[in-house]
């Protein structure tokens, strides 16, 4: 009598015995334990989450220590199964998105022995690189009138760049870069201003966190030297397609004459995805 069976008492087994006419019968047995599928993990996970980077190839590994009989492991994104079908592990390879930031995935290992699968749940981390742009819009007033300056955010959340409290009287004027990207990690460039004729006119330091101060300028016919296009530029490591680690917003800040102050803001349509 075998007692508190396990793997190791597995194999095949002879039995001889005598019947009730004195005969030498011999009998064979093969023993197999039979085992639920156990220990399942999502491989390369920490704290139930896989890490990756937007456009870069991602695999998802599920995998089991096998039971006998084998096991059917599945793989399901939002409900919808990706992968079916193999035992002991099954892999689903594709390039996220950064729609793809935070969804889960479910791996289920399934027994002919039970009517409850084995299941484990992962989520995805995607860093995706911060996305700058600025509204299309065009203001006119005249010198010496109050003029606040922002922009609207119309593509996904991930980053906007904002133009606040700038005024023609204001010996102060303030405009501010704001990225939204994961990672929450950002570098700040200085700031460039150029012509109108996209001639590089000067650098301006910027603020840990974006801010632009224009210099003070006393006498404010002077202050029309300050129109031009205003760049913005901020990285949080993650490079987008064309390999670029900034990402790059622009606005408008144009004076005609001493009389009129345009504003104008527009998308960088290089800098989105």
């Amino acid at each position: 009598m075998i007692k508190n069976a396990s793997v190791f008492d597995e194999g095949l087994y002879e039995c001889d015995y005598q019947d009730k006419n004195n005969t030498i019968e011999n009998r064979r047995y093969l023993l197999q334990i039979k085992a639920l599928p156990s220990e399942i993990e999502f491989v390369n996970s920490t704290n139930d989450t896989i890490t990756g980077i937007e456009q870069q190839p991602l695999s998802v590994v599920c995998r089991v220590k096998r039971g006998k009989p084998p096991e059917t492991l599945t793989l399901k994104r939002r409900a919808i199964t990706v992968k079916a079908g193999g035992h002991g592990s099954i892999v689903y390879r594709f390039n996220p998105e950064k729609i793809d930031h935070n969804i889960q995935f479910l791996c289920e290992a399934k027994s002919p022995l039970t009517s409850l699968p084995l299941r484990k749940t992962v989520k995805i981390n995607i860093k995706y690189k911060p996305m700058i742009a600025i509204k299309n819009d065009v203001k006119e007033v005249n010198e010496g009138a109050t003029l606040s300056i922002c922009s609207f955010v119309d593509n996904p959340p991930d980053v906007k760049l904002k133009f606040e409290n700038v005024t023609i009287n204001d010996k102060e004027r303030t405009m501010q870069c704001i990225a939204d990207g994961t990672p929450a990690v950002y570098q700040y460039s200085q700031w460039e201003h150029r012509s109108e004729y996209n001639e590089h006119i000067r650098y301006l330091d910027t603020t840990l966190t974006g801010n632009l101060t224009l210099p003070i300028t006393e006498f404010k016919g002077d202050r029309f030297q300050d129109s031009g296009m205003y760049l913005c530029r901020v990285s949080n490591g993650i490079p987008n397609r064309k390999g670029n680690y900034e990402q790059e917003g622009k606005g408008y800040f144009i004076s005609t004459g001493i009389l009129i102050l345009y504003i104008s803001f527009f998308y960088n349509h290089e800098s989105l995805i």
